[in-house]
């Protein structure tokens, strides 16, 4: 009976750590993510506003590159999907320019999400801290 109970107590805490390290595991995944979604906002900016150097120089997007966990073709994916939706019109009805207002919808969109979580298959677990 002893044997027994120090069994289940043995496998009850090993089963703990093991959650509590994919806890930790889903959390720093989840800032990775998080890191590649802001690069792609500032993608959206930069693409959308070319032309304002305090936009096109700013370091933000080589900031969330160096320290991601993510490789190159992430990076790629989600520039190619920034310019594809700096390209889309956004006009009020007064033909003001409304290209922040286009960049979080794309920070807020399913597509990116979408992109984000398959992007996981080119994340560097090792970098993860």
């Amino acid at each position: 009976m002893n044997k027994l109970l120090l069994i289940l107590f043995v496998t009850s805490f090993v089963g703990c750590d093991a959650q509590s390290k994919t806890g930790q595991n889903r959390k720093a995944v989840d800032i990775e993510r998080l890191r590649l979604k802001n690069y792609a906002f500032c993608m959206c900016l930069n693409r959308t506003y070319p032309k304002i150097d305090s936009i096109t120089n700013d370091g933000s997007p080589a900031g969330y590159f160096e320290l991601s966990a993510y490789g190159i073709p992430a990076f790629e994916v989600i520039d190619s999907l920034a310019v594809a939706y700096s390209r889309k019109p956004y006009k009020s009805k007064y033909n003001r320019n409304l290209g922040m207002m286009k960049c979080l919808d794309f920070y807020n969109s399913k597509e990116l999400e979408s992109a984000i979580v398959e992007l996981d298959s080119v994340l560097d677990y090792k970098r993860i801290k």
